[in-house]
């Protein structure tokens, strides 16, 4: 049988391997058996504090912990030195800095994205196998996030729930990024259809690209967020009924064939909307009550 510490300890790591952080916090923050894995626990909250951005509570917590004793990542050296950085201590950021090299530390991303923040650089990084810590990514986010650095995809898939409205929001990440991240956020609940619909008509298209839309949609089978947006800016162009429809009709079965059609139909509520029902328009009839 387990002890009450083995099982709130498996109930927290089994909430966190299904992807529910938010309850994992809530259960440690209730549960009298905290001591047993203080450093795990402290761990994890000090991981939340910084995917949800709150970078004073991160500090703060910082400062009342003990560095983990199996701090095999510098996880705690690497936090000072970001929380030095952001308390506009430079000199004490880059001491730290100095000694976390001391100790040949192999976390090659962790030093370019504080390069990047100390010499105001937004350039992409790309994140290749052996260059950074996994257990690390939370540190990471926050670190992008206060220097405006694009995100890449291990972001969102490491932690879908806090970190899709930061992508999404990020004006230096690729948008073809962005509207993955709008995605799955509106599939979390964390997205509306009309601010899906506001980023899908802020990407770029050239005049060509929309006039010649079905060769464009050829430059995207590796990129179907690209190509809704493409055929939903499509649509919102059409001034007649007839062409609106035919080209909703488009956009639709765009959707159907990449797994989302409930969205499309729900971005597209408007443009039903202005259509009114006739005679010219029965043949489209079905295709309107399905989107219904």
């Amino acid at each position: 049988p387990y002890s009450q510490e083995e099982f709130d300890n498996l109930r927290i790591k089994t909430l966190i391997k299904m992807g529910h952080k938010h309850e994992a916090i809530r259960v440690l923050n209730n549960i009298s058996t905290y001591e047993a894995y203080k450093n795990y626990y402290d761990q994890i909250k000090l991981d939340s504090y910084f995917a949800t951005y709150a970078l004073s509570e991160a500090c703060n917590f910082k400062d009342s912990l003990e560095e983990f004793n199996e701090n095999k990542n510098n996880i705690f050296l690497k936090v000072s030195i970001f929380c030095s950085f952001l308390e506009n201590k430079p000199e004490e950021a880059d001491l730290l800095n100095a000694l976390l090299l001391d100790t040949n530390d192999k976390d090659e991303y962790f030093q370019k994205i504080y390069f990047n923040l100390k010499k105001d650089i937004n350039d992409p990084i790309i994140i290749t196998q052996g260059n950074f810590e996994e257990s690390l990514f939370s540190l990471y986010s926050a670190m992008i996030r206060i220097g405006s650095l694009p995100f890449t995809k291990q972001f969102l898939d490491f932690d879908s729930t806090n970190l899709t409205l930061p992508i999404i929001l990020s004006s230096s990440t690729e948008i073809s990024l962005r509207l993955i991240s709008a995605h799955r956020a509106y599939e979390l609940g964390l997205f509306k259809a009309e601010s899906l619909s506001a980023l899908y008509q802020s990407v770029d298209f050239s005049k060509e690209e929309l006039n010649n839309w079905e060769n464009t949609l050829d430059n995207f089978t590796q990129k179907p967020e690209l190509g809704m947006a493409l055929l939903f800016q499509n649509a919102r162009v059409q001034l007649l009924p007839i062409t609106r429809l035919e080209t909703l009709k488009e956009f639709w079965n765009y959707a159907i064939i990449h797994d989302l059609e409930n969205l499309a139909y729900d971005v597209s509520r408007n443009l039903i909307e202005l259509t009114e029902p006739s005679i010219e328009l029965s043949d489209y009839s079905i295709l309107i009550s399905r989107a219904h």
